[in-house]
């Protein structure tokens, strides 16, 4: 059933999920000559070179964690705490769609943000999970404080 919470959870995923590829596909060009290997993150030889893991800003790489986190939450509250194993696929299949098509784009693609991009949706992931078991104690606690009060007045 679509509940009022679920259409706003969808839309505001939805608006999120735009956000990220407006930040990360849009007109900023970051890309100057030689500072992408060839293939990006389809490249065998960039994940397994040294400077990709110890070259670059380490808040680069917090910034790219944080910008997955929102998604995370929202995704696992969208489709519940059942399916957090696809809300993670997902969240790397979403950042890996984004690495290969700024390949040919005038973005970098690098592993380093697939991994921070999946890392953020994880930390989303369990954020998630933590307002869900949250909410649902408090309901549960509501509709306890409920039927003692409707007991009362039998």
């Amino acid at each position: 059933m679509l509940t009022r919470a679920r259409l706003v959870l969808a839309g505001g995923l939805g608006l999120y999920s735009g956000l990220i590829l407006f930040l990360t596909l849009g007109t900023l060009r970051q890309r100057l000559p030689g500072s992408q290997a060839p293939g990006g993150v389809l490249s065998l030889d960039t994940w397994l070179d040294r400077a990709t893991w110890t070259t670059g800003w380490s808040g680069e790489f917090l910034a790219n964690v944080m910008l997955f986190t929102p998604w995370g939450v929202l995704a696992v509250l969208l489709l519940g705490t059942r399916r957090w194993w696809w809300v993670l696929a997902s969240g790397a299949a979403f950042s890996m769609l984004i690495e290969i098509a700024q390949i040919s784009g005038s973005r970098i693609s690098d592993p380093r943000d697939l991994v921070a991009n999946t890392l953020g949706a994880v930390l989303g992931v369990a954020i998630g999970m933590l307002i869900d078991a949250r909410s649902s104690a408090q309901r549960r606690a509501a509709s306890a404080d409920e039927r003692v009060a409707i007991g009362a007045w039998d």
